[in-house]
């Protein structure tokens, strides 16, 4: 047994000491707790939750929960196989251990819970719980057409005697309508996100669906399916713990469960623990710490985590909910030095290359830097270049420019603000979660990423000024090679030396200039969601 699995071990032993559970209930729990090889973990969690979720709903189970019950457990941890293999495999797309995450949650919450006087019976701790192992079991079924559809074009792009149709994909209509009419007993449910999360087949809503064939008895069970629909984050409803106990606890639990989660083809942990854990009446807090070498981005987790917990008016319980997540080291650069090559590299007005009117070229665009700039900010950047004030026109200015590469993150971060060494989420007494940095001071932040509109308008500054230095270079070098410039090819990106080498033949100050080398990092980093923003905060 490694060392990370053993300190994984300890902090959910400790959970499970911290929580309210029958002594069949824990016995399991802890003979899965004790596991030591994470495959055969994975195993018997497939195994536990089902067996957990028959036994919690008692003889309010459903004839279809009791056939379908055994299905699952001899099925789930190969449904999740196939997660992996085809998402993170062929499609080498993120994903994490959700079958080990649902039974943390439910230990995590159920810890929460006991010390809460609103949760003054067994039954509601039993409901809780029930809640926490659905709210991401559907994620199989939400993913499978994603599944078969990648199986199809790796075999398609492998083999050619056969060929795939396209697969359909629907509802069951009297499900979802049955769902939709348990829903709507439920004070100020609103039928916008819950209309645009069933388009998406999004796995909370199957999960919702899947749960309501588990029992007979739905009316006793609404609180439960309240927390399993609208725990994610996709929904913008306010949740107040006094009214949706259940989902307020889950909304909790499912956002600081974040430790003993390793992702695919790998043994270890990114995160083996939760430390400094504290559970009482009037506060939740810990650390997870993500300064290990790994892909995982905080900056995405603290993002996701955020929006969900910012859903939460905690006032009723007076609650303090205090995450802090240690952070990695992120190089630093210049940006500077991109702006004063631009004004270096235009001869003249001539020389300054269009926003593209070819649609071709705008996907090109927007799939390199994961944004489609406007009309609006080409005639902004424009202007400052002719004007000789791009540096002073740019919002980036008063940013600190950092990347970390293996996570690709690309991060903006306030002058003022001086160095980063951890995250903190908090919710004090009640108060709304509000963002904390802690470096050189403690300074309350918002953070924007390209969603947002304040994220959006420095990410198409950007982009566009990197996508005229870029067509600056590379048209330099292919006119002196006679080629011309190929505007159907789109953006033209050359290596770094290169670069180097071209900047250097025009002005010998360019020719090392660094920020050269992390050009690539950027790009990635903005192409795939990887750009954030640390603004202090005016609150």
């Amino acid at each position: 047994m490694s060392e990370d699995t053993i300190t994984s071990a300890i902090c959910d032993s400790s959970l499970l000491e911290k929580g309210r559970w029958e002594n069949k209930c824990r016995l399991a729990l802890l003979e899965w707790i004790k596991t030591a090889d994470f495959q055969e973990k994975r195993l018997k969690a497939s195994r536990l939750i089902p067996f957990l979720i028959l036994h919690f709903l008692g003889d309010r189970i459903s004839e279809e929960g009791k056939v379908r019950g055994p299905r699952l457990e001899e099925s789930l941890v190969h449904l999740e196989d196939l997660i992996i293999a085809t998402r993170s495999g062929i499609g080498r797309k993120f994903y994490r251990d959700h079958l080990n995450h649902l039974i943390r949650v439910a230990l995590l919450a159920n810890a929460i819970a006991s010390k809460q006087k609103s949760y003054d019976s067994d039954s509601k701790l039993n409901q809780l719980v029930l809640a926490c192992l659905f709210h991401d079991i559907a994620y199989p079924l939400s993913e499978s057409r994603t599944i078969i559809e990648q199986a199809f074009r790796a075999m398609e792009s492998c083999y050619k005697a056969l060929t795939f149709p396209q697969v359909p994909y629907s509802y069951m209509i009297r499900k979802v309508t049955n769902l939709q009419k348990q829903l709507q007993t439920l004070p100020g449910f609103e039928t916008e996100d819950f209309a645009t999360a069933l388009d998406q087949f999004a796995h909370n809503i199957i999960g919702g669906i899947e749960f309501l064939d588990y029992t007979e008895d739905a009316a006793t069970f609404i609180p439960v399916l309240e927390a399993i629909v609208f725990h994610d984050s996709s929904f913008r409803n306010e949740v107040r713990p006094e009214l949706s106990p259940f989902l307020a606890t889950l909304i909790i639990a499912d956002e600081l469960q974040d430790w003993g989660r390793p992702i695919p083809f790998q043994e270890e942990a990114l995160i083996p623990e939760i430390g400094d854990l504290t559970i009482s009446e009037n506060i939740v807090s810990g650390t997870l710490d993500y300064r290990r070498k790994s892909s995982l981005s905080p900056f995405r987790q603290a993002m996701s985590k955020l929006r969900n917990l910012r859903r939460l008016k905690l006032d009723a319980w007076k609650l303090t909910v205090n995450l802090r997540m240690g952070l990695p080291d992120y190089k630093t650069i210049d940006l500077c030095e991109l702006e004063q090559c631009i004004m270096k590299l235009l001869h003249n007005a001539s020389d300054l290359p269009e926003l593209p009117s070819d649609p071709g070229q705008q996907v090109f665009m927007e799939r390199y830097y994961g944004i489609k700039v406007s009309q609006e900010t080409h005639s902004k950047v424009k202007a400052a270049i002719l004007q000789e004030k791009l540096i002073e026109s740019s919002p980036i200015t008063r940013f600190d420019t950092l990347v970390n590469p293996p996570r690709t993150e690309f991060i903006l971060l306030d002058k003022s603000i001086g160095s980063m060494r951890e995250l903190i989420l908090k919710a004090e007494k009640g108060d709304r979660f509000h963002l904390i940095v802690v470096g050189d001071q403690d300074a309350p932040v918002e953070l924007y990423g390209v969603g947002d509109n304040r994220g959006r308008q420095i990410a198409e500054f950007l982009a566009e000024e990197l996508r005229i230095f870029n067509r600056l270079v590379s048209a330099h070098r292919l006119k002196e090679e006679n080629k011309g410039f190929f505007p159907q090819l789109g953006e033209y990106f050359l290596p770094p030396d290169l670069i180097r080498e071209r900047l250097g033949s025009l002005c010998s100050e360019l020719k090392d200039l660094a920020f050269v080398d992390s050009l690539r990092d950027i790009r990635r980093a903005m192409s795939e969601d990887g750009l954030f923003i640390i603004d202090r905060s005016s609150a």
